[in-house]
Formats: C-alpha cells, sequence, structure tokens
C-alpha cells in the first residue's frame, strides 16, 4: 500500500497531503472493518484489507507446503523407480533367472534325499517294530516252556511281567493292524498254570514262607 502512494507522489505528482489524507482515510476504513468484525457484522471488503492480505499470506503458505510435500513425493518416487529398473535390468534379471534356476535345482534335490531319507525311516521303523513284536513273543513263548516244567519254581512278579508282555503285545498288534496267531497257546499255558498255582499255593513265595 504504502509503495503505491510513493508511486502516485514521485511519478504522478500527486500532492503529498492528498496522499496523506488517502492514508488516514483507509486507516479510518480499516478500524472501522475491524470492529464491526469484533463486533460480529459483516464489513465491506475495502474494509477488511488486513485480513484479506493475512489471509493471502496464509494461502500462499499452503500453497508452498502442498508444493514442496509434492516436490518431494515426486523424488521418492523418481528414486524407487531407478531402483526398480537397476533392479530388472537385463543384467540383474539374468543374474535373477541363473539364481531361480539354482534354486529350483535345490529343491528337487533336496525332495530327492527326502524321499530317500522317508524310505530309509521307513524301513528303519519296520525292522524296529518287527524286533519289538519278536522280543515280545520271545518273552511270552519262553516263559511259556519254564511254565510246562512244573519242578520250575516261579513267583508272582515272574507272572505278572509275562502278563505285561502279553498286554503289551496285543496293544501292539492292535495299533498297527498285525494280527497274532503265534501266542496264542503259549499264553493259555501261562494263564492255566498261574491259576493251578494260585490254587494250590505253589509259587516259590509259597513254599519258601516269604
Amino acid at each position: 500500500m504504502l509503495d503505491y502512494l510513493k508511486f502516485l507522489n514521485d511519478y504522478i505528482n500527486v500532492p503529498a497531503k492528498l496522499i496523506a489524507g488517502v492514508v488516514v482515510l483507509l486507516l479510518c476504513l480499516q478500524l472501522v472493518g475491524e470492529l464491526l468484525e469484533f463486533c460480529g457484522k459483516v464489513a465491506p471488503g475495502f474494509m477488511k484489507l488486513r485480513k484479506q492480505a493475512k489471509e493471502k499470506l496464509e494461502k500462499e503458505r499452503k500453497r508452498d507446503e502442498l508444493l514442496a510435500a509434492a516436490t518431494e513425493a515426486l523424488n521418492k518416487a523418481n528414486e524407487k523407480l531407478d531402483a526398480f529398473t537397476a533392479l530388472y535390468n537385463d543384467d540383474n534379471m539374468q543374474k535373477r533367472n541363473v539364481w531361480m534356476h539354482n534354486v529350483d535345482d535345490g529343491i528337487l534335490e533336496n525332495k530327492n534325499d527326502i524321499q530317500i531319507l522317508a524310505e530309509k525311516l521307513e524301513k528303519i521303523y519296520d525292522i524296529s517294530m518287527k524286533d519289538h513284536v519278536e522280543a515280545l513273543r520271545s518273552i511270552i513263548l519262553s516263559f511259556a516252556n519254564r511254565v510246562s516244567d512244573k519242578n520250575s519254581m516261579l513267583t508272582h512278579e515272574e507272572f505278572r511281567r509275562a502278563f505285561a508282555a502279553h498286554e503289551d503285545y496285543e496293544t501292539f498288534l492292535k495299533e498297527h493292524g498285525l494280527t497274532n496267531g503265534q501266542v496264542d497257546v503259549a499264553y493259555r499255558v501261562i494263564s492255566e498254570d498261574y491259576a493251578d498255582r494260585l490254587r494250590n499255593h505253589e509259587f516259590l513265595e509259597d513254599i519258601r514262607g516269604y
């Protein structure tokens, strides 16, 4: 505003008093405008030059902030684009294809190794299962042979172990879908002899008086 007044005085030869009068008038108008705004009234635009100037400066500040944010976002996008372009250029794509090929070969090789290992574990499991079954059968059959000798001195504990082995044997066969048929007679011999000894008090504990 003062620049305009100075321009009028220097180049158009407007009297200084007139300029001063205009300045005073404008100041009065602005004062009245401020009072009207303070009282909740709507003042004309020419009476709110200070407010208009402030709003203009605020708009310019927001515009500059938006422009700066947009520039920063654009720069980041360009950086990502450059990185993407560098990552997927022909040389890197060739390296990636070679790496993926090696990965696929490694996965296939690992699958083959896992298959071989699984087959070996299956064989080991079968052998262990058969060994476990045979061990239980041997316990039952061996004890049945001892029971057949009426002169054998046997204890309650030995019979309990034989019965426990037979129970484990039957449970194991049932869980794995296997068949018995090899210790039935032996188990019947053990059970009958146990009943006889129990009825006649012929266990080692009974004879020795333990």
